[in-house]
């Protein structure tokens, strides 16, 4: 959401839930529940002469259409929806939702398509598809021309020796093999685009997410982000949000989490007496 008095100085509010567990931790049905997306952007103050605009790969998220709802509902400006479906694609999938049901609110809304197709990896689209939305929204925000940017990324991207890409994917490989960490170094400025990295990593190749400190019965991941010249986490997270982390502390959202934790522990327990088991089994038969 962008206010009304200064586009650049105040926060962009989002979901990331393809961020599995970084920032900020998704879990089960937040992306799908249609109070989560008002309440959030009450929570962070919502005035009707906002511009509000949702980025989402597929824009067929729930917690979306509804902010989209309500802020065509009781805005003087029309929202934005950014994403890389095609409308008509929208439309269909989303048919009984209110934003396309009712004309009048769909015709207070202003829908930005970039379709780009899927990609060959097996769940890397999204990957494309956020980088893709990514500089379309960055562009926009900081008044770029977008070919302009566009030729000279190419012309970037043209110009980068690749040629140790394959020794560098092969020697991560051959550390995760071994069960062996590896932790990435890098300056605030690039941090979100290694956390995309190592993110997309978990749905791709089923590797563990970054472990939350605080859960004693997590898995560890076999890589990590450190934020050069940070003193603590939150002394990270300030340096790549330059502002304080806004934690959702809803009520309902604290019991979804109690809930979610319960089961996470009932299944490492459950995990743990298999392996306890099969030992055993295999103990008896030698």
């Amino acid at each position: 959401m962008i206010k009304e008095n200064n586009p650049i100085r105040h926060s962009i509010t989002f979901n990331a839930s393809w961020l599995d567990t970084i920032i900020p931790r998704s879990f089960a049905d937040f992306e799908d529940n249609v109070n989560f997306g008002v309440k959030q952007l009450k929570h962070v103050n919502y005035k009707p002469n906002d511009l509000v605009i949702t980025v989402s790969g597929s824009g067929t998220a729930p917690f979306l259409l509804e902010i989209l709802r309500y802020a065509a509902e009781n805005g003087n400006v029309a929202p934005i929806s950014l994403f890389c479906n095609t409308e008509d694609e929208l439309a269909t999938r989303c048919s009984e939702h209110k934003i396309f049901s009712d004309k009048n609110i769909r015709k207070k809304i202003n829908f930005f398509t970039i379709p780009c197709g899927p990609m060959s990896i097996t769940k890397s689209t999204r990957l494309q598809a956020t980088l893709v939305l990514t500089i379309t929204l960055g562009c926009a925000l900081l008044k770029y021309n977008y070919t302009n940017f566009i030729n000279s990324l190419l012309k970037t991207l043209k110009n980068i020796d690749l040629s140790n890409i394959e020794i560098l994917a092969k020697n991560e490989a051959d550390i995760y093999k071994r069960n062996q960490k590896i932790i990435y170094r890098t300056d605030p400025d690039q941090a979100f685009i290694t956390m995309m990295d190592t993110t997309e990593r978990t749905a791709t190749f089923n590797l563990n997410p970054f472990r939350n400190l605080n859960d004693a019965h997590g898995t560890d991941s076999l890589c990590y982000l450190n934020i050069i010249n940070s003193k603590s986490s939150e002394d990270a997270l300030f340096k790549i949000f330059l502002r304080e982390p806004k934690v959702l502390e809803w009520k309902e959202y604290q019991e979804l989490l109690k809930s979610i934790f319960l089961v996470m522990i009932f299944l490492n327990t459950m995990k743990r007496f298999i392996i306890i088991v099969w030992i055993y089994i295999m103990i008896i038969k030698i």
